[in-house]
């Protein structure tokens, strides 16, 4: 409860996490519609269309029918939310001052993912509807809530089942260390997605792609994924060489680390007329951007190649564990440095 109903946690890595992973999917659209033409000419259909104004239009309808319907299940006290989080279902606390603070937390949890999960959701019926698809369909329907899911990292990868197993597995101790395991694992997924290791896990679905309309946006969207944020981390490398942010502060001494601080200048931040505002908690690109900003920091130092990868990936590894919902798991394999500490 502490650590959820911090307005840091909830604003900028709730809610506001959301913000930016949906601008972040809007814009991966540009490449996804090429693709997808590309792709069309072998399948005959299509599944992704650049239109900002009409997602804008579908994204606006939906984050109000959200946060409407959220208003009413307050009214009413029901949960007809699509959207679930991690919460227990049966209440911890026996006094109704804790009962109260769950309930809270519960309304709160919800207020950060329905309206998001809503405007997903229009969206992509949208699309299909532009596309001249039956957005009345079953198949339709199915097809928009995988996709407001992903959205809202709640749909159930690979790596959100193998966080669950791994729980699972170390009991009692797994639900203390690991109290979240599907949205971070999830993150994760995404910023594996938008990263060069996108374009293998693209080629791995290109086989599929005949298999269903779903196969064709998943191959579509990996692809543009990979391609935008191979494009941040270019943007975070280059940005870090002329001063507009920063990466890591690992390899400097106590005293740099301590006049720097006292001018003002944070790691992972950008810098905006002398002045450092943090973008590590935005996930997946916090992560891609850390990712840049360390290989430059590395390239500097005239590191050799291998070293500036490594120093690249484990800034982006680092970024990701040291969020507050996976405190608990970054402790589990020791405290500050998470990537040397897994190695």
């Amino acid at each position: 409860i502490a650590m959820l109903m911090n307005p840091k946690t909830f604003f900028s890595r709730n809610a506001g996490g959301n913000v930016f992973f949906g601008i972040l999917e809007d814009i991966k659209d540009i490449p996804g519609t090429v693709i997808d033409i590309l792709v069309s000419k072998k399948t005959g259909r299509r599944e992704t269309s650049f239109n900002p104004i009409a997602t804008a239009k579908a994204e606006a309808k939906g984050f109000k029918k959200g946060v409407t319907e959220w208003l009413w299940d307050i009214k009413y006290g029901v949960n007809t939310s699509p959207t679930e989080h991690e919460m227990p279902r049966v209440p911890s606390f026996e006094g109704k001052l804790g009962r109260a603070l769950e309930q809270l937390l519960n309304i709160a949890m919800q207020l950060g993912d329905r309206p998001f999960f809503e405007a997903a959701y229009a969206k992509r019926l949208d699309e299909l509807r532009r596309l001249g698809r039956d957005i009345n369909s079953q198949e339709a329907i199915e097809d928009a809530t995988a996709y407001a899911l992903e959205r809202v990292f709640q749909n159930d990868s690979e790596f959100a089942k193998r966080a669950y197993e791994l729980r699972r597995s170390l009991g009692v101790f797994g639900d203390i260390t690991i109290p979240f395991a599907h949205f971070p694992a999830n993150v994760f997924d995404k910023l594996l997605d938008y990263s060069p290791i996108g374009f293998a896990r693209a080629i791995k679905k290109f086989g599929s792609i005949g298999d269903s309309g779903w196969s064709q946006k998943q191959f579509t969207d990996t692809l543009a994924r990979a391609i935008t944020g191979t494009g941040i981390i270019l943007l975070g490398y280059f940005g870090c060489i002329n001063g507009l942010i920063t990466g890591g502060d690992d390899d400097k001494s106590e005293k740099e680390e301590y006049m720097e601080k006292q001018a003002g200048k944070k790691p992972y931040a950008i810098n905006v007329n002398g002045t450092y505002y943090t973008y590590d908690a935005f996930n997946p690109v916090g992560s891609l951007l850390a990712l840049g900003a360390n290989m430059a920091q590395a390239s500097n130092g005239k590191e050799m190649l291998m070293a500036i990868l490594q120093a690249g990936m484990n800034a982006g590894i680092n970024t990701m564990f040291n969020q507050s919902y996976l405190v608990g798991l970054s402790e589990l394999f020791g405290s500050g440095d998470i990537a040397k500490n897994l190695e």
